[in-house]
């Protein structure tokens, strides 16, 4: 079956919300058992419900904060057996000047987009948490290869994940375990208000297609995370609806 998932276990960071959520509830009605991450429990809880509901199998929640070290380690030992996918779909976009940009700043950044997903794959390999033929997707942003004012460290800590996917791909290929990344542009999620939807009509101009939804991005996600891809690795994957390539 097309991007069948069945008995697979799919880890997924950012699991509370927006791609996240929507990327667990795909993969659970393909057959997968998602394992959600996130920060706030409440969210995750009726992430799990949805899933529960439509009568689809969930793993277990975790409310735990990435940004840290302590985070990260507590995720990893929470992880009792090999996972056959992983999504890092977990990041943060506060846009700032450059005159404006702190050390605090830029550790708040690149601590959750960039360094906690190397530092949780890195223990998970350390204790062989990753099964044999795993896909990995790290969820980056157009943002990383075309530039917006006020995103240098934002568009900098997504970049980063491009260009670690190739060097990852590469080492971890002698146990076929795929790496990826999908950037999308501008995506109509629940983080945009009602006052912000001036904002969104104005965006969908810009896109030939119109703007991307969450289902969007979390289908290519699990075609990813497939072995519909299987023969897939190294790749960034641009969701922009034509924005960047069609005139």
């Amino acid at each position: 079956m097309f991007c069948n998932l069945f008995d697979k276990k799919i880890l997924i960071t950012g699991a509370s919300s927006g791609i996240g959520s929507e990327t667990a509830f795909v993969s659970a009605s393909r057959g997968a058992t998602p394992i959600l991450v996130g920060r706030d429990i409440e969210r995750l809880e009726n992430v799990k419900n949805r899933i529960l509901e439509s009568e689809y199998r969930c793993g277990n929640i975790y409310s735990i904060d990435l940004s840290t070290s302590e985070g990260v380690n507590k995720l990893v030992r929470n992880i009792k057996e090999p996972v056959d996918g992983i999504v890092f779909s977990a990041g943060i976009s506060k846009p700032r000047p450059l005159q404006l940009i702190t050390e605090e700043y830029l550790d708040e950044n690149f601590s959750i987009n960039t360094f906690s997903p190397f530092l949780i794959l890195s223990k998970l390999q350390k204790s062989r948490l990753i099964s044999p033929n795993a896909s990995i997707v790290f969820l980056s942003s157009i943002a990383a290869v075309t530039g917006t004012k006020g995103t240098v460290i934002y568009s900098a800590s997504k970049g980063a994940l491009i260009g670690a996917s190739k060097a990852l791909a590469d080492e971890l290929s002698k146990k076929k375990i795929r790496v990826n990344v999908v950037s999308p542009a501008v995506v109509r999620t629940a983080i945009f208000s009602s006052e912000q939807e001036g904002y969104l009509e104005e965006q969908s101009k810009k896109y030939p297609l119109g703007l991307a939804s969450t289902l969007d991005i979390a289908a290519t996600i699990v075609f990813l995370i497939s072995d519909s891809s299987i023969s897939i690795t190294g790749e960034n994957i641009v969701i922009d609806s034509g924005c960047t390539n069609i005139s």
